[in-house]
């Protein structure tokens, strides 16, 4: 029941199976894709000051859905984004 809640997920570059970009203001690092599927799947991590980050997810239908695993924090949250339009 809370409010929405909205992040930046920012994709500055594809080369291949890997990119760069920006998540929650996080620098994204080991960015990796797989377009092998059904679906175009991706992974990466970011950090802030103290922890590790971990997301996943996948893109259908112009919609990302994804995950983020913290193990200091003991905290995981599922997410979903769609493209702003500018």
């Amino acid at each position: 029941s809370a409010p929405d809640y909205y992040q930046s997920f920012t994709v500055a570059e594809v080369s291949g199976n890997t990119f760069t970009g920006t998540f929650y203001g996080s620098a994204i690092e080991n960015g990796y894709l797989n377009a092998n599927w059904d679906r175009l799947y991706f992974a990466f991590t970011t950090q802030d000051q103290n922890n590790a980050y971990y997301h996943s997810g996948y893109l259908e239908n112009g919609q990302l859905q994804g995950i983020s695993y913290c193990p200091g924090r003991n905290f995981t949250a599922p997410w979903f984004g769609t493209k702003k339009m500018e």
